[in-house]
């Protein structure tokens, strides 16, 4: 459950994060991780139900693609979205 990976550490932190700086900035970078990630995903799933919003009210009917197509949009987003963690990723520890 998304919401209790953030609230999990969070609690980690205040009770933990106090005895040790490593911790506490180990917290922390997690905390923002897992907004990152949650935050993303969400965009994620708001264009995927969007773009199947905006096919059911244009006609596509008459376009028969393959499913195939789905899950290389779908596998596309994913690899997106794991550039973009990556990049925070490398960003916070190597500048």
């Amino acid at each position: 459950m998304p919401p209790f990976n953030i609230l999990a550490v969070y609690v980690y932190r205040v009770i933990v994060g106090h005895q040790s700086p490593l911790i506490d900035e180990h917290a922390k970078e997690n905390i923002n991780f897992q907004l990152s990630y949650q935050l993303y995903f969400l965009c994620f799933m708001i264009f995927v139900f969007g773009i199947n919003g905006l096919s059911s009210f244009f006609d596509v009917s008459a376009i028969d693609l393959p499913p195939l197509f789905a899950i290389i949009g779908v596998g596309a987003g994913f690899i997106i979205i794991g550039i973009l963690l990556l990049h925070g990723f490398l960003y916070s520890y190597f500048w």
